[in-house]
């Protein structure tokens, strides 16, 4: 996986992510020292004056940057110096290098470079190719594999280059991006072998809820850390609200008093069987809402009225009526959709925060989650919060 580090969200960020740099001036001028190494003045930070790029990059890497079947990405190039130092060592076999550069910094360093014919396996790109580089299909095994390494050049780790900060940001921000995008979209064989198993029990289309609630006011309960500020608030305008929630908060809402008009589910897996098992205790005035594709344990076992979302068959057929939307790539966001197909002329989210709290909880009291303490590690992003502070996020919330 790209190695931990925090980066900050970026506005807006578009195709090409440092449109707005500033240039610096000296960009285009170079520099020789004395063991030959040609270095941008505008990134020169006097590191490889003693010993050299090549004595540098064997005492800080060793045998790190050099394993098989393994790709690495790069925030910088050295003005060209490193990919320069990994052909002349060897590309080991089935392993890819791709460079991002600013595109000021990219101008400069391209001819250099080129002048080398490093191939397919070496590769130098302007931020402005960001995205559509890091959608390449060939890309995947590598994800699959769990064989990808993020670094920043000395360039970037230095940043004498200012751009170099923002551009470190976004490059691990996309590369989380796209390695949870394509290890979601590997596991649609689970999705498709619950939606065949429920296929006894998906049978009124959530259709019949269009335009049913105009007019009134719903809110959502999600299973965000700020859903506890949120609850008594609910409960004190309860008689003004249709109360829509997740499957997960049930057990909250439970100990809290609260009952739901209509909960949401849509996890196949059976930890959702685990998180959701409350809602067996509102079925006499709850309306279950699911998708197609829901864990079948806890689709199977619930004896209230429900509805479902989704093909019926993974297949094109009439017998696939049509229904409520389904959106991903959590349950809220389906929630969210519902509410709309369903006419309602308000809809107010609580809990819906997408991020962590300051303490580092990523989910409400009364969840497993919360039980386990705060979260402080693994791949996460750095997001600003509609109240203008910084939280941390996983790439799915992002």
């Amino acid at each position: 996986m790209a190695k931990n580090r925090k980066s900050k969200s970026i506005k807006n960020p578009a195709h090409n992510p440092l449109g707005n740099a500033t240039s610096i001036s000296g960009v285009a001028s170079f520099k020789k020292n004395r063991f030959g190494d040609l270095c941008l003045i505008a990134l020169d930070t006097g590191r490889f004056d003693a010993s050299g790029s090549e004595a540098f990059y064997h005492n800080a890497y060793g045998t790190e940057l050099f394993q098989p079947e393994t790709l690495y990405l790069f925030v910088g190039s050295d003005s060209g110096l490193l990919p320069k130092f990994i052909k002349q060592q060897g590309v080991p076999e089935q392993s890819k290098y791709l460079f991002f550069e600013p595109p000021e910094i990219y101008e400069q360093v391209i001819d250099l470079f080129s002048s080398e014919n490093s191939g397919s396996t070496i590769q130098i790109k302007s931020s402005a190719e960001l995205i559509e580089t890091l959608a390449e299909p060939d890309l995947s095994p590598y994800i699959h594999a769990d064989k990808n390494l993020f670094f920043d050049s000395v360039s970037a780790t230095e940043a004498k280059y200012l751009p170099y900060k923002e551009l470190s940001s976004v490059v691990q921000k996309e590369w989380i991006d796209r390695i949870w995008r394509t290890k979601v979209a590997a596991n649609q064989k689970d999705f498709i072998e619950k939606q065949l198993e429920n296929l006894g029990e998906n049978q009124i289309s959530s259709l019949c809820l269009k335009g049913a609630f105009k007019g009134l006011t719903a809110v959502i309960l999600a299973g965000g850390p700020s859903l506890d500020e949120a609850l008594p608030w609910v409960k004190q305008n309860r008689d003004k609200l249709v109360v829509l929630a997740i499957s997960r908060v049930c057990r909250r809402l439970r100990e809290v008093g609260l009952v739901p008009d209509i909960v949401f589910s849509v996890d196949p897996r059976p930890i959702n069987y685990e998180n959701s098992v409350d809602l067996f205790l509102f079925r006499k005035t709850t309306l279950f809402v699911h998708a197609h594709h829901v864990s079948p344990q806890l689709l199977g076992q619930w004896r209230g009225r429900s509805v479902y979302s989704g093909p019926r068959f993974p297949w094109p057929t009439p017998l696939n009526e049509e229904t409520l939307s389904l959106a991903n790539p959590t349950v809220t966001n389906t929630a969210l959709v519902s509410a709309v197909g369903m006419g309602f002329e308000r809809v107010i989210l609580a809990g819906v925060d997408l991020c962590f709290s300051d303490e580092g909880y990523t989910h409400a009291q009364g969840s497993s989650e919360y039980n386990r303490g705060p979260r402080l590690s693994g791949d996460l992003l750095r997001v600003e919060v509609n109240g203008g502070w910084q939280a941390d996020t996983t790439p799915d919330y992002a």
